[in-house]
């Protein structure tokens, strides 16, 4: 899959994943602020922003897609940094393909099970009648 992306800065590489429902225009200001020690890679995951969609959600798929984006942009190796789903994404593809992740950095999120506790946005999200807008 083609993930859709935004780099800035030069230096090592560091791969940023937002969280559920974000995109990285989340991260914008900070990777500014990273690119002077940087080159950030904001990275809009699979169902998010400007990447293709798929029915494939899994955190399996999400890591595939991120080693996939490493491979096509000649990074061997990178700095990866993951906010919430991101950083279930990051973790997983850190158990994966430990070679290819220098440091790992995890934020608002814990390598635990959490109980669904966002089913009641997202079926009021999908109720939503967009043609009325």
């Amino acid at each position: 899959m083609k993930l859709h992306y935004r780099t800035v800065g030069e230096g090592p590489p560091l791969v940023v994943l937002h969280g559920l429902l974000g995109s990285h225009e989340n991260w914008h200001s900070i990777s500014r602020r990273l690119a002077s020690r940087f080159r950030v890679f904001a990275v809009d995951q699979r169902n998010h922003g400007r990447s293709p969609h798929s029915d494939d959600i899994s955190f399996d798929a999400m890591a595939a897609d991120l080693h996939e984006f490493m491979r096509t942009h000649g990074l061997a190796r990178a700095h990866v940094l993951g906010h919430s789903m991101g950083g279930k994404t990051a973790m997983r593809f850190a158990l994966c393909h430990p070679e290819c992740v220098g440091k790992l950095v995890v934020v608002d999120v814990a390598p635990r099970a959490y109980p669904p506790r966002q089913v009641q946005t997202l079926e009021a999200l999908l109720a939503l009648d967009l043609l009325a807008f």
